[in-house]
């Protein structure tokens, strides 16, 4: 699995929308009268929000026509397409795919399995996708998630990671109610890229992977505002890149979920500019941690990573 948190007003209101719809009511009791589940469901809801300049597109199972939407994003790829999926089954989700391969567009993906019945898996690869089956990971790779252009030069426009609960498969298009997300942000994209390219080596590829200005195994930092590695593991040692605006003092600690400092904090003076501040964490047993770094200008910010 993989988690993104956006905490934003209007998407949680189109969530809240959605469920409400199955739930038949906005009361605390369910109608079952009016409940709408599968085919049953409405497209009624919006799908695109602007979560503070970050365009967030919204799609419902099986209403919202979302598998159109996939092969939309899977297509406007400028120079990348990488995922990682449990199962795919879809025949044109696959066909844009190869096309982008044709056009000289690097694919590479991870597949839990090449046993579903009707499994892309032969195809991309007889098309000269670079996809593998997953290896060195105990139970599924539960995994349903998109990574578009987070290498490409013009990244801060063109990046988009999608995720939720959608299999590429005709059950999650037609039948079960499931919830999409894609994140405009090449932010996010080049986070999702590091979890990516674990899941790459681990199943036993070997192509480089570049990200902005380096690449994962040379440890050169993309962007501002990153950790690396992510996931770590438990007893390492990160580092995280951090951007200053302007002269004062700059605090780093490291978090849980509900914002309990569990590493540091540790702080001093900064002049404008980007840092990199390696941090060791000790025993933090496994699990999702943020780092914290707060400015005497009033400025937070929060960097998530993953502890395994």
């Amino acid at each position: 699995q993989n988690v993104v948190e956006i905490q934003d007003q209007a998407l949680a209101t189109v969530f809240t929308a959605e469920f409400e719809e199955m739930w038949g009511s906005s009361a605390d009791t369910p109608a079952s009268g009016t409940s709408r589940f599968g085919a049953r469901k409405r497209d009624d809801t919006p799908h695109r929000v602007n979560v503070a300049g970050t365009l967030v597109d919204v799609h419902f199972s099986p209403s919202d026509r979302t598998t159109d939407y996939l092969r939309r994003t899977i297509a406007s790829a400028g120079r990348s397409a990488y995922f990682c999926i449990l199962t795919f089954t879809r025949d044109d989700l696959a066909d844009v795919f190869i096309g982008l391969v044709r056009a000289g567009k690097t694919v590479r993906g991870v597949f839990d399995n090449d046993t579903d019945q009707g499994t892309e898996y032969p195809a991309l690869r007889a098309a000269g996708a670079d996809v593998l089956l997953k290896k060195n990971i105990s139970g599924l790779l539960h995994h349903k998630y998109l990574i578009v252009d987070a290498d490409a030069p013009d990244a801060s426009t063109s990046a988009v990671v999608v995720t939720g609960s959608h299999n590429w498969s005709n059950a999650a298009e037609f039948w079960n109610n499931e919830n999409t997300v894609g994140i405009h942000s090449a932010n996010i994209a080049r986070q999702y890229i590091q979890e990516w390219y674990k899941r790459y080596r681990d199943a036993g590829g070997t192509a480089a992977v570049v990200l902005g200005t380096g690449s994962i195994e040379t440890a050169v930092m993309p962007v501002t505002w990153a950790v690396f590695p992510n996931p770590v593991s438990a007893g390492g040692v990160i580092t995280l890149r951090y951007d200053v605006g302007c002269r004062g003092e700059a605090e780093l600690a490291v978090c849980d979920l509900l914002g309990r400092t569990v590493v540091g904090p540790v702080s001093g003076m900064r002049e404008p500019g980007v840092y990199e501040a390696n941090i060791g964490l000790g025993g933090l047993p496994a699990g999702m941690y943020m780092c914290r770094v707060t400015t005497s200008s009033g400025g937070r910010r929060f960097v998530p990573f993953v502890v395994r």
